[in-house]
């Protein structure tokens, strides 16, 4: 795996910045991860989980792509929403990784604006950061 993160603890989100390149074998550890983040929210009591791929690389395939947007749906925790902020060329036209996800049950909306993400979250506004 050879994407790094930044983790920022808001006051009612965690913000997780990805960078890097996305190699398929990042697939083996993203239950983990996502595991991790979710852990950290319930932790700090935060309701909302925003992941920043704009500085991401994929090299996933498709199948690689469902298997982590179902990976992250299987851990997700009661009560925390998702957001992921990616650049438009990175979002495919049938939003297929939010699919995946929301298909089984995941809060999960995919934006293009950070600040959009955040208002969707609840992360914006007088006591956010």
């Amino acid at each position: 795996m050879t994407v790094s993160s930044e983790l920022i603890v808001g006051p009612r989100c965690l913000t997780v910045r990805l960078s890097g390149v996305m190699e398929p074998s990042f697939v083996r550890g993203a239950e983990r991860m996502f595991r991790e983040h979710f852990e950290a929210c319930a932790r700090q009591g935060l309701a909302g989980l925003l992941y920043d791929v704009r500085g991401v690389e994929s090299r996933l395939g498709t199948l690689d792509v469902y298997e982590v947007a179902k990976s992250l749906a299987s851990v997700q925790a009661v009560g925390i929403r998702i957001a992921i902020v990616a650049r438009p060329e990175q979002l495919s036209p049938e939003r297929f990784f939010e699919q995946v996800a929301l298909n089984r049950g995941a809060p999960l909306k995919l934006f293009t604006r950070e600040h959009e993400a955040m208002e969707w979250l609840g992360c914006s506004g007088p006591t956010a950061g």
